[in-house]
């Protein structure tokens, strides 16, 4: 059997090895395992993005203000603003704490009030989109509700996430991508790559 033999059933092997891991991935798209990649794609982002567009459109909803909840939420609110007609962008940013008497971890929002310009008064009485990257079990996007609720927005605040733990069934999530068992180590987002995990290392009370 010459080399080309070989290397053709080499090269046969790796497309049957990337099939598989494309239907692993297509049954368990947000699992981090040996089959599938550590992070989203960004073409895998921009799929999930493309799909909330047409979900929101169908639901015939013009937001005025889509909200992002940290810099993940930033990314995808201006994302999205892109697929809707360039809808203004709101970031809200918040930490990670831990108790250490408790071993609880948990999301510090920064305690603030939304102002507006007079020129964007109008936006107050117009739906707003909160939107999140992943949501476990839900007390961000709650907090942040209500810091949009006392700063005036009276419209209505949709809540939005990726990905979502079952823990957070019981919280209004208007739109959600894909659920996830609160145990499951789920793959992360393109732009955490090589930067710090904010959520293994927090600020310790």
């Amino acid at each position: 059997m010459s080399i080309l033999n070989y290397v053709g059933y080499f090269s046969f092997f790796l497309i049957i090895l990337q099939i598989i891991n494309q239907v692993i991935i297509l049954f368990s798209p947000i699992k981090a395992n040996i089959f599938t990649r550590k992070y989203f794609s960004w073409r895998e982002v921009n799929r999930f993005i493309e799909k909330l567009a047409e979900r929101i459109k169908e639901d015939n909803i013009e937001y005025g203000m889509i909200c992002g909840t940290g810099r993940g939420g930033g990314i995808l609110a201006a994302l999205l603003s892109y697929k809707l007609k360039l809808v203004p962008v709101l970031v809200l940013d918040r930490k990670y704490t831990i108790d250490d008497t408790k071993h609880e971890r948990s999301s510090l929002c920064i305690e603030q009030k939304v102002i507006l310009d007079s020129q964007f008064q109008d936006l107050l009485k117009k739906p707003v989109l909160l939107i999140t990257p992943q949501s476990d079990p839900g007390v961000t996007l709650n907090k942040y509700k209500e810091i949009l609720k006392q700063s005036g927005f009276s419209g209505g605040i949709d809540k939005c996430a990726l990905i979502a733990s079952e823990r957070t069934l019981d919280v209004d999530l208007r739109y959600v991508s894909r659920r996830y068992k609160p145990d499951t180590k789920c793959r992360k987002f393109p732009w955490e790559k090589n930067n710090p995990d904010l959520m293994e290392h927090p600020i310790h009370l």
